[in-house]
């Protein structure tokens, strides 16, 4: 009678060849090591971090605090980061729904811009997108909350 190679229990079914279950045969083929893809391989799922070198499966660096663009911001300017990203690119979105936003606009003005709000404001396109207004940095001004909502889409 054969034994299980793992677990040394008899095989009893005649298709079973080395190992007495899945879970069996998964133990012994674990071995720790990846074996589908090499770190030197162009393929590969694991390349080394562009700072320290460290085997990693992420694309470019092993962790936040290798990567340089990456900087330590409390949570609450993380927060306002995103929301003025994301308030940027809906107003981008909206403004390329209506072909309004120039192919020459430099996007990362524009994320800045939205970035430097200061609180308290909002960022308002002069001549509203809705009448036909550009997307780009010479229509855009802060106004303060109540203001912009005052104005909604008039050209004042």
């Amino acid at each position: 009678m054969k034994l299980c190679t793992t677990c040394q229990q008899p095989l009893l079914r005649k298709d079973q060849k080395k190992f007495c279950s899945r879970s069996c045969a998964a133990t012994f083929n674990n071995t720790g090591k990846r074996r589908h893809s090499k770190p030197d391989s162009k393929y590969s799922l694991v390349k080394p971090c562009k700072t320290c070198g460290k085997e990693t499966p992420r694309p470019v660096y092993c962790s936040d605090s290798c990567n340089p663009k990456r900087r330590n911001l409390s949570a609450e300017e993380s927060y306002l980061k995103d929301r003025a990203i994301h308030n940027e690119a809906w107003q981008r979105y909206m403004a390329k729904r209506k072909n309004q936003t120039p192919t020459d606009t430099d996007i990362k003005s524009l994320q800045e811009f939205y970035m430097n709000c200061p609180p308290g404001y909002e960022v308002d396109h002069i001549i509203p997108i809705s009448k036909g207004g550009l997307h780009c940095l010479s229509n855009l001004q802060y106004l303060t909350i109540s203001e912009n909502r005052k104005k909604s889409n008039k050209i004042v």
